[in-house]
């Protein structure tokens, strides 16, 4: 999923700690890529089986993009947990099951997290260049 906000001149820098704090918080080890006008984190679940989660953040402080990435079971995937219980071997889908609630868990908690993170941070960005200016 990824949601953009507009107008809202955010330090990206600072939003892209706050977001390493939050995934801190949620046992997720995230490690930071940048790349021109696009910073990534890309971190591994301690509490379930590694599965990497990533966020991109792509953008300008007046314009930018949130992507979160993580682990999702497709139709398929529910369809074979069926067959697979029907031969005994539930165990195997409580695990991708239990994965898959606390990667949901992650991503609902994420978003809420970001839309208070983004609004404390408006006109950040300008308010830091005002800052250094004036020094």
């Amino acid at each position: 999923m990824q949601e953009r906000w507009i107008g809202k001149d955010v330090d990206l820098e600072i939003l892209c700690n706050k977001i390493r704090e939050f995934l801190g918080n949620k046992g997720v080890e995230a490690h930071k890529f940048e790349s021109g006008e696009k910073v990534e984190l890309v971190g591994v679940a301690r509490e379930v089986e590694a599965e990497k989660v990533k966020i991109s953040i792509t953008g300008s402080p007046k314009d930018f993009v949130v992507n979160f990435e993580s682990p999702v079971f497709d139709d398929f995937s529910k369809f074979s947990a069926q067959f697979l219980t029907f031969f005994g071997l539930g165990f195997l889908v409580y695990k991708k099951v239990k994965k898959f609630d606390y990667y949901q868990s992650l991503e609902e908690d994420f978003w809420a997290f970001l839309a208070e993170a983004a609004s404390d941070l408006t006109n950040s960005a300008s308010s830091e260049s005002g800052e250094r200016k004036n020094r």
